[in-house]
């Protein structure tokens, strides 16, 4: 059942994105002036034709995968219909280029709309700005917290370089009370003059 839901959210993704792509050429082509006279829902041959607007025929088609749309002078045979008014042939090198990027154009646009939807609305990434919060999702089993002090480096001619403490170990314990935050070992070392750390290298 999972392998056929994966299967269908696939299909269903997959026509989206292709027909947001060719929403793309087709958008541009109108503003160009170039005609569209075709706008296809899934691939031919056609079923249904669902209606007409602005000189485009909107289908429906057999095979429900995707989507096309068939500018004027595509087809076209001779020069003489190629450039025929109202035929992609017929719009500037500009244009043209313009016609032919838009597609990829709204497959960019989507993904950055969703993106954004997804991680400032939807929270896909779980975004956490205090320990305390991260620390009551992990508290829920929303994540995997494992805390600890790290040294990140040892001054020379220090009582830790004496000590032989190397950098980037991990602090375990000061007089042997478990710390995983640095503020517990401010606490712990306060008032006195000698402590033992218990270091993981």
């Amino acid at each position: 059942m999972t392998v056929l839901l994966s299967a269908l959210a696939f299909f269903v993704l997959l026509t989206v994105l292709v027909l947001i792509h060719e929403w793309g050429h087709f958008a541009a082509a109108r503003a160009a002036g170039v005609t569209v006279e075709e706008f296809g829902f899934g691939l031919p041959p056609r079923a249904a034709t669902l209606f007409r607007r602005k000189g485009t025929r909107f289908t429906l088609n057999w095979i429900p995968f995707g989507g096309f749309v068939r500018l004027k002078g595509e087809n076209a045979v001779t020069i003489g219909e190629q450039r025929e008014k109202g035929s992609f042939a017929s719009v500037s090198i500009t244009w043209r280029i313009i016609i032919l990027v838009a597609g990829v154009a709204m497959n960019y646009l989507l993904a950055i709309v969703l993106l954004t939807i997804g991680f400032s609305v939807g929270n896909w990434i779980p975004t956490y700005l205090s320990l305390d919060d991260m620390r009551a999702a992990s508290d829920r089993g929303v994540i995997e917290l494992s805390l600890a002090v790290m040294i990140s480096d040892v001054l020379e001619d220090s009582g830790a370089a004496d000590a032989g403490v190397p950098a980037k170990s991990i602090l375990a314990a000061v007089d042997g009370e478990p710390v995983v935050v640095p503020e517990e070992v401010i606490a712990l070392q306060e008032g006195k003059t000698q402590v033992t750390y218990t270091v993981k290298t």
